[in-house]
């Protein structure tokens, strides 16, 4: 059913890879597969290191690149770094929030913000984000407007404007 669904409307499958159990039925997906890093709660997907395990069984599939579960497992940023480092040509979808230390989605807090400011840099411009940020409505454009600031400074591919 989600190799029909991806090769009718071409979409990305965002999968969290514990809940992968046999590689080869993901495969078919191939570059519509996305996998996401993960936070503390799960066994695998947290660092680079497990996520070349996964890459290495699913050689296609594209990552679905978490910088608040990343901020959540390391506050440093220093293992986020390492997955982009080694991971950026594969990012197609950023998602974007706080995660707090109980894996709660929630708005922006100065601190996140700061951290993922100083790695927007090296996010791909190209990349969707999409925010999970968990506000009220009246909240939602000043959290769209704090996302714009913090990541401004990420990479346009060549020719490309704000």
């Amino acid at each position: 059913m989600l190799k029909a669904l991806v090769e009718t409307f071409g979409v990305w499958v965002v999968a969290h890879p514990d809940s992968i159990r046999t590689f080869r039925l993901w495969r078919d997906l191939g570059e519509h597969l996305c996998i996401e890093n993960m936070d503390h709660r799960k066994p695998i997907g947290r660092s680079a290191d497990e996520l070349e395990m996964v890459f290495k069984e699913l050689p296609r599939a594209k990552l679905c690149f978490d910088i608040g579960h990343a901020h959540e497992m390391d506050r440093s940023m220093s293992m986020a770094y390492e997955i982009l480092k080694r991971f950026r040509d594969r990012i197609v979808q950023i998602h974007a929030s706080e995660v707090s230390d109980k894996c709660e989605h929630r708005a922006f807090s100065a601190s996140s913000a700061a951290a993922f400011a100083r790695l927007s840099p090296f996010l791909p411009r190209e990349a969707t984000i999409i925010l999970e940020t968990v506000v009220p409505k009246t909240e939602a454009q000043e959290q769209m407007a704090k996302a714009q600031q913090i990541f401004e400074n990420a990479d346009w591919p060549a020719g490309v404007t704000g």
